[in-house]
């Protein structure tokens, strides 16, 4: 066998570095290994073939099971099925939940001898983790049920329980004198690019909801507001939503099941709880099963007779804080400052955008509340280096720059509470981008434009040197006095003298349009809420006043 010399070939992770590394592994390549050939196979003695029987492999033995066919699933077997109120839909169960029970709730309970040839006999009727709830039913223990036979009972039989919660309404009026918030808050990922654009993605599938508003508790209302901390701080309530109420048109005697009220714009819906309000101690709350315009069908029949005009609020299930704190300020005087968080549910007001819409995005008119002026900011996306010691390195890192704006709502009628509640539904925090008017006269109109000019002439404002047509400053709002609103996107501009400049639209306006006739020329931006907290600030049941920052996008439309 041939003896081959190797050596240690040097490399960076070794501290040096061999610049030869390439040419010195060549040597370990195949060609330098001469050729060795095969010894030669000894010969092979032939040996007599042995037959060998097969081994007896151990039997093993298994259990099986009976598969029994779908008859089974339903014949030969007690059955039952919870129903609400309604009687539909009906569903097996072992549990009737009741989940948060802010008064009596009608729930039944179908039982079905599902045995073809036998009688069944009831054991007894019971309830497990019912506390505080009065349990009735239409039959006694020793009842029999022929074969296939199905009665309806008001509640529990055999191995079925209720389980749920007694809440606790949260009675003491709220202070109107004060105002009353209500919060909406999403939780939106915005990631950034290096030029600035982004991308969005929802992380909440519902919002966050809070409410908080001040009592004005005096003589017994402040014992019960003390005695309904001290008790139940711990624990849910039923919160009613006070800007939110109606009243009843007729009136309600004992045993109705249906009440009588307006509720366009209000948070009713079916499965929604109300209440009954005379005082923080004679209320009564009830289940909402279906909603028409000027009545609700409830599911269980009213304890109580309620007189015309009666108010009526919504209640929802939340929770206040760990620390609560209370300003007595007199002996009998508590005026608080609760803020409630209520359990999260998908919102009550479906999500719609206004109407109005160009180049397939929704475009923000309703913008009415100038008091105190709109402020902007414009912001550029940049990174400065600076050492202390020498001049500061400036990286620009945005395509172009952005414009946010704090924008006000005046809302005076309960259609624009709830159309501006849809609004905030369908942005979703800062999910979804609408385009934002800059609400200011940003240039002054010229000449007279005919039907067929698609070219405007304006008052120099340097659009055609600074701007030309960057995204946020390539689209117009034009507002006439007698012809309505037209959006048009900038396509060229030109500076024709120190005094005017000429602007070339994407399509003529198709009406005849003088400078005076003119209310108004703003840009138009791409925008998005710069935050995800909504906070409606609740004046009055049909006023409410808003403030959102706004932030236009890199959006290419």
């Amino acid at each position: 066998m041939d003896n081959l010399s190797g050596f240690i070939v040097s490399s960076p992770s070794w501290g040096s570095s061999d610049p030869n590394i390439s040419g010195n592994l060549v040597l370990f390549s195949l060609p330098g290994f001469v050729y060795q050939a095969s010894e030669a196979l000894a010969a092979v003695t032939p040996s007599p073939l042995s037959r060998v029987a097969p081994q007896e492999y151990p039997a093993s033995s298994y259990q099986g099971a009976l598969l029994h066919a779908f008859l089974r699933d339903w014949y030969g077997r007690i059955n039952v099925f919870g129903w609400d109120s309604s009687h539909t839909p009906p569903w097996l169960v072992n549990t009737l939940n009741l989940g948060s029970a802010y008064s009596s709730q009608l729930r039944y309970v179908e039982v079905w001898n599902a045995h073809l040839d036998a009688s069944e006999t009831l054991a007894g009727v019971n309830t497990v983790g019912a506390d505080n709830m009065t349990i009735s039913t239409d039959s006694t223990a020793g009842a029999t049920f022929n074969p296939m036979e199905s009665r309806l009972y008001s509640i529990v039989t055999g191995s079925i329980r209720t389980a749920g919660s007694n809440l606790i309404v949260f009675s003491v009026r709220a202070n109107f004198r004060d105002s009353m918030i209500d919060s909406w808050e999403w939780l939106t990922d915005v990631i950034t690019a290096y030029n600035g654009t982004e991308q969005r993605r929802c992380l909440r599938r519902f919002p966050r909801r809070t409410v908080e508003f001040s009592l004005f508790a005096h003589n017994s209302d402040a014992g019960l507001l003390g005695n309904l901390l001290w008790g139940w701080q711990d624990r849910m309530y039923g919160v009613p939503l006070w800007w939110d109420g109606s009243q009843l048109t007729q009136d309600a005697a004992a045993s109705n099941t249906v009440l009588h009220l307006d509720t366009l714009d209000r948070e009713i819906a079916p499965q929604q709880t109300l209440m009954l309000f005379a005082s923080s101690s004679v209320f009564e709350s009830v289940q909402v099963s279906q909603v028409f315009s000027d009545h609700v069908q409830l599911f269980s029949p009213l304890q109580s007779s309620w007189p015309r005009y009666t108010e009526v609020y919504p209640l929802k299930t939340g929770r206040l804080g760990a620390d609560q704190s209370i300003a007595n300020t007199v002996a009998n005087l508590a005026e608080p400052r609760l803020m409630f968080r209520l359990l999260q549910s998908a919102s009550p007001y479906s999500p719609v955008d206004y109407p109005t819409t160009y180049r397939s995005l929704p475009v923000l008119e309703d913008i009415s509340d100038w008091t105190g002026g709109m402020d902007s900011k414009t912001s550029v996306k940049l990174v400065e280096y600076d050492n202390s010691l020498n001049n500061f390195l400036t990286d620009v890192q945005g395509a172009y720059p952005v414009t946010s704006r704090q924008v006000k709502w005046f809302l005076n009628t309960r259609g624009k509470i709830a159309a501006f509640k849809r609004w905030i539904a369908a942005r979703q925090g800062r999910l979804t981008v609408f385009w934002m008017p800059s609400g200011v006269s940003d240039m002054q109109l010229l000449n007279t434009v005919q039907p067929t000019d698609s070219s405007i002439i304006i008052s120099y404002i340097g659009y055609a040197t600074h701007v030309q047509q960057q995204v946020g400053r390539r689209d117009v709002r034009i507002e006439s006095k007698t012809k309505g609103v037209f959006y048009r996107r900038i396509v060229s501009s030109d500076a024709l003298s120190s005094a005017s400049e000429s602007i070339q639209l994407d399509s003529a306006l198709g009406v005849v349009i003088s400078p005076d006739d003119i209310e108004m020329i703003s840009f138009m931006a791409p925008s998005r809420l710069d935050v995800d907290r909504v906070e409606i600030d609740m004046r009055t049941e049909s006023f409410a006043q808003a403030t959102i920052m706004v932030r236009g996008v890199l959006h290419d439309s």
